[in-house]
């Protein structure tokens, strides 16, 4: 399937992974079926990780984007689209204000990537985000869910050692949004290690032998470049 149009193509150019393991960009078909997006990107459980339309939508489609996939990317290439993208974030605005999760997710994600003429601001993306996870919406405590572990990396970055050893659990056991990640669990349980946490140092011992010797090279280089002094 094919859009007519050239703008699908460079719109699918932009968006191509070269990583396929999460699924893969795939053309939709928006100009027969108002309930799929011009592009989108599904992962192998038909879940949808990046919705992508193309042109103007209305903030009623935008909403009902926002509420099925986790993110929502426009693509306008008219003249016209400041004057219509003004439109559509004061209407996604009133709906989020009046606690509408899909128009508070939309905000969440323009906010943190700074698509569409949208100031990238990180403080306000988590605002929306918690929310929308506040008003009960799963994908809102998803998106929320994802800050607070952000927050607790630059914590275990600044070196707090039980956000050190909380990291390397979530790395280790994987959280939703979140891949396992033993060589990565293993350079922070080292960190913490280090810093003389029992815990983190019992980590170490279980997980040394499970790891491929080049990963645990990998893991203990970086953990030595850690120099921050580290904060109980």
């Amino acid at each position: 399937m094919m859009l007519g149009h050239c703008d699908g193509m460079a719109t699918f150019a932009l968006n191509v992974t070269a990583d396929e393991q999460r699924g893969k960009l795939e053309f939709a078909k928006d100009l027969w079926d108002v309930d799929e997006a011009a592009l989108w990107h599904k992962d192998y459980t038909d879940a949808i990780l990046h919705w992508i339309d193309v042109g103007q939508p209305d903030d009623k489609r935008l909403m009902r984007a926002a509420g099925r996939a986790e993110r929502v990317s426009v693509y306008s290439f008219a003249s016209s689209t400041p004057v219509w993208w003004k439109t559509m974030e004061s209407k996604l605005t009133r709906a989020a204000n009046l606690g509408e999760p899909q128009a508070q997710l939309k905000l969440a994600g323009l906010y943190q990537s700074g698509e569409n003429g949208v100031a990238a601001d990180l403080e306000e993306s988590r605002l929306w985000a918690r929310r929308a996870a506040e008003g009960g919406d799963a994908r809102g405590m998803h998106a929320f869910g994802m800050y607070l572990f952000d927050w607790l990396r630059r914590a275990a970055d600044q070196g707090l050692v039980d956000s050190q050893y909380n990291v390397a659990r979530i790395y280790e056991n994987g959280d939703e949004g979140i891949a396992p990640n033993p060589t990565q669990a293993y350079r922070w349980y080292l960190i913490a290690a280090r810093a003389g946490d029992p815990q983190a140092q019992a980590a170490v011992d279980r997980l040394a032998p499970t790891l491929p010797a080049a990963a645990r090279q990998t893991a203990r280089a970086q953990a030595e470049a850690f120099a921050l002094e580290p904060l109980a």
